[in-house]
């Protein structure tokens, strides 16, 4: 019951009020009502629904008009209006419409009469009301919503022609369908009206003025009027209002101002939704006179005589309408006409509103590819390209009392969209530095700082398609990067600002959380009534060619996930099902999103840039090594970075220049990058080994970071280098033909951009950390038990999985715990004297305070982390340093036993003797002798007995010699598992 107290969720707006109404009626409850103003959830309605009251919808005063129509020709057609209804509980209906337009005349109440004058209905405005669900009616039956639309927004023109729309169905047409084939009214064609499609006909045949005008002066009767001056007034008018409308025919109309009339012919542009291929239908019937045998095509089933089929050919006297013995005109026969080709939806790639019109088309077989694989890159540019369609609107033939209608496409051609540049313009800045200060003013100027923001955005913005390198290889140009950070920091309005210069592309600002029902990338599911598969396609696959913000990542579905990563990788947008699509999609990709805890909270930008795909309760699934190699930039905004005083006092400052002139600018720079081919760059000689060098160095400087960044990792120089062709767009490096000029010199700018990105993550800072945890680990791995050395062995073998140990049977997880649980204590040596130090394994660092007597407890201090990072069984890089340094000391003591001799002859190990060789004494002691050496230079190589420290820096060396720490103390122990698994270490009694 508390469901039918429910007011619409439509009509829950805040700038919409509601009245109470007398039980069982449609009068207001209250004197006063017109100044009434409650809204859905005031008590005064509530308490009044529960009293079983009902509720009206005040009209008019929030730009809301309803059309109370009474006439059931015209309540057939609601859905077609594509806004909120609600069915009354006499069976009419009330038709909501919000004008945006309207001056508080327009907006009054009146009375909807059809063209004959004939009362249909009410409109309903100003100072009236309309009673909503849940009401119920006099007769009992309850109001109730037709859909859950909602409210349409139109102008007062648009409001307008919908009355006249629907004054005009009683008396000239209707679309209905009735049930069981019953006849649907035919449109009684003017004299005039039939002259003006004729000339339009002719028009688009290529007929020239003068033909026209001859051929209408012999067929039709109104050009050979005796008054001069008013025949060349009706010829004149007749043909330029046909010609107008044809000029305007060329032009896309928006699927939103289609006016349904079966046959009119449309040219729309439009964008793929869906689509489902192999499907057949019935696009038509041949209509044709059993008596004359003459026929026509017809869009529906319906009753017609051979003078309804040949009316304009009756009228002009070309032919006879045929009757029957008792003299009436004879009913024609039907044949459907059978077509089989792809229905596919499609929406208005320029319609941005929420209430997006998505309308069916149609397109047969033999006018696309025959060929499979062409047949295949069709299917793929109809998914991420915009289409130009010249159709004819029909109608599905079908029992219903609502026409569903559709465009039977006759034609099609791909959009191509060419950009106008302004060569003059591309030199504006010449050889200013493109430093801080340039970017300050000339890049999105009112965003205060975020220069490094500004420079990666810039060089993906100006990022070419393909480059072709001086090795000879044509490469993707295409730069991707990200951004993450604390939130409220500017990074959609830097999105946004950005995409200011892309006007005109298809480049958009996605979110992950907001995308609608089409998806992100793409799908394909099964269609339940035809049983056929129907693919979907979404938004970033649509930015094919130019540029998407993504904001959130980290909320990629699985599957999007999988596409993604081709896209980023690969630029190819692949579905696997349904035959499968794969078509090249490159997209120039800028990724946001924020990090799980603020970044003060991290010791760096380069720690906390792992936590975007995490929340504190999971941090499974972070921003991994593979996803983070695919990007060329790493980018992390804290909130500490900018002071808001400052950014205030930026806002309000003057521009030295003003801002449509900067975009006018950008946008011009970037169509000339965004159309340059793979041969327009020109490269300075030697600049790839310029190249390597300095890729060389930035991996000297961050050796512990390859797998973290790209261009750090294997491949990092042509990561590189195709940025080159972006820098030098940026620094309009043009010879006099236009071509790209590449040299050294913006090699050297896209370095130090490096730098000063690692150095903003804190990879400096990472590396001292790094040399820091050596001396702890070392001081760790010489004072720790000997059972923990041999648990931490183990780790290392299964990389820090404990399950993995358990499941192997060598040990049980309480065991592990028991273990990893005790507390090590060490010192260090500082310039400041002695300190001592506490580490637990699975804690991290800490004091181990005494709190009562002979009670201790330990209180981390988070200065070391766990040796697993939590939430995960995975090593931290602590730990791994830790794991690595046990493991090493374990090597180390399989070369300090020297090999002495064997047991026996007849069967032996060493190399170089098998039981069929000589095995004289002298045989057996040259091999001994020769593997010992070897043994020996290889132990050597791995450990120094004298100072078992490698890779660390003096100072900690010092800190080692110090604390009197040595490998004579590594002497090892009994296993702590089952027979199965070795002793690592024996008992050290030293």
């Amino acid at each position: 019951m508390e469901e039918d107290n429910q007011i619409p969720v439509t009509l829950r707006q805040p700038e919409d009020y509601v009245i109470p109404l007398v039980p069982r009626t449609k009068r207001p409850a209250e004197q006063n009502w017109p100044n009434s103003r409650y809204w859905f959830n005031d008590e005064v309605i509530i308490n009044h629904l529960s009293n079983g009251g009902n509720v009206g919808f005040l009209t008019g005063i929030s730009l809301v008009m309803v059309l109370d129509i009474d006439d059931d020709s015209v309540s057939q057609l609601v859905n077609h209006y594509n806004t909120f209804v609600v069915k009354t509980g006499s069976g009419k209906v009330h038709i909501y419409f919000r004008i945006t337009d309207a001056s508080d005349e327009e907006l009054r109440s009146t009375i909807l009469k059809d063209r004959n004058g004939k009362r249909i209905g009410d409109i309903r405005g100003i100072g009236a009301q309309v009673a909503i669900p849940p009401s119920i009616h006099p007769n009992g039956n309850r109001y109730t919503e037709l859909n859950n639309n909602p409210i349409r927004e139109i102008t007062i023109s648009r409001f307008k022609e919908i009355i006249k729309e629907i004054a005009n169905i009683n008396t000239t047409q209707s679309t209905s369908i009735e049930e069981n084939n019953e006849p649907i009214p035919v449109t009684r064609v003017s004299r005039s009206e039939m002259e003006f499609r004729k000339i339009i006909e002719l028009i688009k045949e290529g007929k020239g003025k003068e033909e026209i005008y001859a051929f209408m002066t012999e067929n039709y009767e109104k050009w050979n009027e005796r008054d001069e001056r008013s025949r060349n007034a009706y010829r004149n008018n007749t043909y330029e209002n046909a010609l107008r409308s044809v000029e305007e025919g060329k032009k896309p109309t928006p699927l939103k101002n289609i006016k349904v009339n079966p046959g009119d012919e449309i040219r729309a542009k439009s964008s793929i939704l869906d689509m489902t291929s192999g499907i057949s239908i019935i696009t038509g019937y041949n209509a044709f006179c059993p008596v004359c045998r003459g026929q026509k095509i017809v869009h529906t089933k319906s009753k017609l005589t051979c003078h309804d089929l040949f009316r304009e050919e009756i009228e002009s006297g070309e032919r006879n309408g045929c009757l029957n013995e008792k003299g009436r005109p004879v009913a024609v026969d039907f044949e459907p006409i059978y077509e089989t080709g792809y229905m596919i939806s499609v929406y208005d790639p320029e319609d941005s509103g929420n209430n997006m019109l998505i309308v069916p088309i149609f397109i047969r077989n033999n006018i696309i590819p025959e060929a499979y694989q062409a047949k295949k890159d069709w299917e793929g540019d109809l998914l991420i390209k915009s289409i130009i369609l010249d159709s004819h609107i029909k109608v599905f033939p079908q029992t219903k009392k609502i026409v569903d209608w559709y465009l039977y496409v006759d034609k099609y051609e791909f959009e191509i969209k060419e950009e106008e540049i302004d060569f003059k313009l591309l030199r504006r800045f010449g050889n200013i530095k493109r430093d801080k200060e340039f970017f300050e003013q000339n890049f999105i100027q009112d965003l205060y700082e975020r220069i490094l923001a500004k420079k990666t955005n810039a060089l993906v913005l100006l990022s070419p398609l393909k480059v072709l390198l001086p090795n000879g290889k044509v490469e993707w140009g295409i730069i991707n990067s990200i951004e993450i950070g604390d939130p409220g920091q500017s990074k959609t309005y830097l999105a946004k600002q950005n995409l200011k210069y892309t006007k005109g592309t298809n480049s958009r600002f996605v979110s992950v959380e907001n995308s609608n029902n089409r998806g992100l990338l793409g799908s394909v599911v099964r269609n339940q009534n035809s049983d056929s598969w129907t693919v979907k396609v979404g938004d970033i696959p649509k930015a094919s060619n130019a540029m998407i913000y993504l904001d959130g990542y980290s909320k990629l579905s699985p599957e999007d996930m999988t596409q993604f990563r081709g896209i980023l990788e690969e630029k190819i947008f692949q579905i696997s099902k349904a035959g499968g699509i794969e078509k090249e999609c490159p997209v120039r990709i800028i990724m946001l999103g924020n990090v799980v805890k603020p970044i003060s909270q991290y010791e760096t930008k380069h720690q906390a840039s792992f936590d975007m795909g995490s929340t504190e309760s999971d941090y499974s699934n972070k921003f991994s090594g593979p996803d983070r190699r695919r990007l060329h930039h790493i980018l992390v905004v804290a909130d500490a970075d900018t002071d808001a005083k400052k950014v205030d006092a930026h806002i309000l400052k003057r521009r030295p220049v003003e801002m449509k002139d900067i975009e006018k600018y950008w946008s011009n720079l970037r169509a000339f990058a965004w159309s340059r081919k793979p041969d327009d760059f020109i490269w300075e000689e030697n600049i790839l080994e310029h190249v390597q060098s300095l890729v060389n160095s930035l991996r000297d400087k961050y050796s512990s970071f390859s797998m973290l960044y790209g261009i750090l990792s294997k491949g990092g120089s042509k990561m590189f280098a195709i940025q080159l062709a972006s820098v030098a767009i940026l620094h309009e490096s043009f010879d006099e033909k236009n071509k790209v000029v590449i040299k050294k010199e913006h090699a050297d700018w896209l370095y130090n951009l490096y730098i000063d990105e690692f150095t903003d993550l804190g990879l400096d800072v990472e590396n001292e950390l790094k040399n820091r945890y050596k001396a702890h680990v070392i001081a760790i791995s010489r004072k720790c038990p000997l059972e923990v050395k041999n648990m931490l062995h183990l780790m290392y073998k299964y990389g820090g999985n404990q399950s993995s140990i358990e499941r192997a049977k060598i040990t049980n997880r309480m065991q592990i715990n028991r273990i990893l649980n005790q507390i090590i204590e060490y010192e260090l040596e500082y310039a400041s004297g002695t300190k001592k130090h506490w580490y637990k394994l699975n804690e991290g660092s800490g004091e181990n305070r005494e709190f009562t007597k002979g009670n201790f407890m330990f209180f981390s201090d988070n200065d070391l982390p766990a040796i697993t990072k939590k939430g995960s069984s995975s090593l931290t890089d602590f730990g791994r340093m830790l794991v690595k340094e046990i493991s090493n000391m374990k090597d180390s003591k399989v070369f300090e036993d020297k090999i002495i001799g064997i047991p026996g002859v007849d069967v032996t190990t060493v190399t170089g003797v098998t039981p069929l060789e000589e095995k004289s004494d002298k045989k057996l002691k040259e091999i001994i002798q020769s593997n010992t050496k070897e043994i020996e230079n290889k132990k050597k190589e791995v450990c120094d007995t004298n100072n078992p420290v490698t890779d660390v820096t003096p100072v900690t060396k010092g800190i080692i010699e110090l604390n009197n720490i040595s490998t004579e103390g590594v002497t090892d122990v009994t296993p702590v598992t089952n027979e199965e698994e070795p002793p690592l270490f024996e008992e050290d009694n030293s």
